[in-house]
């Protein structure tokens, strides 16, 4: 540093930063203050809400629920002054369970609804407590005559035999593509780059094969001569599995033409994630957990 009467001057030195530095390189700021704002007004309107609705409400109208005069039911329940609930106040502390008959009326006309207070409910047929209300009670016979009627039955009964008859290969393949993750995760750190390329000429290579075999199984499909209904059902779906492939391709290209030039990043985001896991081994034991 000079004297007073020097020529030379003080200046800012640009200090290079240490080959061991690994903190932040810009200070650290407040980077989403609009949104912590938002969060800070959502969480205030909503405990004023909550608030309110604990001194103005009553929680036991929808804990033991009410009959049709208003009446809560499993407490004594106060006149009320008003005309129009006459049969207001009462004595329901022993009366603690809600029935309610023609519940399949309450969307279309809520007033033939009878809502009553009751002490058991098996004192009444085909119903049962249920969190202090009385539910009807759904015998086999009615399970099963939904069932029939919705095909369902024939549903789960395909399923269950598609299962049966898979069930080696889905399991043989859940170990490939286990193994193949495991191999991908291990090899992040080292062949990050090589990966990534790999998963995006594979997954664009994949989508194409798996359309064009789609359009290939519904060209198939439609050109035998079958004209029954299980046969027009399964080209109907091999023909909504090829469009929604070929839309899923579209998509992939474009987001991998979009995002061409983030391909630098997530080399180095999947470097990190393999420094992650060598650090961190037992990340390996997370599905098994």
């Amino acid at each position: 540093m000079g004297a007073c009467c020097s020529r030379e001057k003080v200046e800012p030195v640009v200090v290079a930063a240490r080959e061991d530095f690994h903190g932040p390189v810009e200070g650290r700021r407040c980077t989403d203050i609009l949104g912590i704002i938002l969060l800070l007004a959502f969480t205030i309107v909503l405990f004023g809400l909550v608030g309110y609705c604990i001194f103005h409400g009553d929680i036991n109208r929808l804990i033991f629920g009410y009959d049709n005069c208003g009446n809560v039911c499993g407490r004594v329940n106060p006149p009320e002054k008003d005309p129009q609930f006459p049969c207001k106040g009462g004595d329901l502390t022993d009366k603690k369970f809600l029935l309610i008959k023609e519940a399949d009326k309450i969307i279309f006309s809520p007033k033939n609804v009878h809502k009553e207070c009751v002490q058991d409910c098996n004192a009444y047929p085909d119903f049962e407590p249920l969190f202090h209300r009385c539910v009807p009670v759904k015998t086999g016979d009615s399970v099963n005559t939904f069932v029939s009627k919705t095909g369902l039955k024939d549903f789960f009964h395909e399923v269950t035999e598609d299962l049966h008859h898979t069930s080696r290969e889905i399991i043989g393949l859940s170990i490939i593509a286990f193994m193949i993750s495991v191999l991908m995760v291990i090899f992040m750190k080292f062949f990050a780059g090589f990966m990534v390329w790999v998963i995006l000429i594979g997954s664009m290579g994949l989508s194409v094969i798996g359309t064009v075999y789609c359009w290939i199984l519904w060209k198939q499909r439609k050109n035998e001569e079958d004209s029954s209904d299980i046969h027009k059902r399964k080209t109907v779906t091999y023909l909504a599995i090829a469009i929604v492939a070929t839309i899923v391709t579209v998509i992939i290209f474009l987001v991998i033409i979009v995002l061409r030039k983030r391909i630098k990043l997530v080399v180095e985001l999947f470097k990190e994630a393999g420094k992650a896991v060598t650090r961190m081994p037992f990340l390996l034991l997370e599905p098994f957990l």
